[in-house]
């Protein structure tokens, strides 16, 4: 399917690449083998609904997916990502992965983690 969204994306075929997208999140987690090459190709062909989707299944994974190496070229590539670095600028791949875990696993906010406005 990976190949499909990349002619898709060069051939400017939107509806087919819509229709790629929808697919791969149809699929159950554990069909999708290339979960890597398609959280780059999203970044690439800037396709915000299949990043979302992949992030969500590494923070469902994440357990497992942590140690891995390329988890953390993933990180270094999103890191690098961001042209005009600001102070204040954080890694994005990064922060959607905090919300997405911190969805899993119910926190509510910094009041759940013992950050007081003061």
């Amino acid at each position: 399917m990976l190949e499909l969204l990349q002619v898709s994306d060069l051939l400017l075929l939107e509806r087919l690449k819509t229709n790629c997208v929808n697919y791969i999140m149809s699929l159950p987690s554990d069909k999708i083998k290339n979960s890597n090459s398609l959280l780059r190709a999203s970044w690439s062909m800037n396709l915000p609904r299949l990043e979302q989707h992949i992030t969500k299944l590494y923070a469902q994974n994440f357990d497992k997916i942590a140690s891995d190496v390329e988890f953390s070229e993933l990180i270094l590539e999103s890191a690098q990502s961001v042209v005009n670095r600001e102070e204040a600028d954080t890694v994005i791949f990064v922060d959607d992965l905090k919300w997405w875990l911190s969805r899993l696993h119910g926190f509510n906010g910094d009041d759940d983690i013992g950050i007081l406005n003061e």
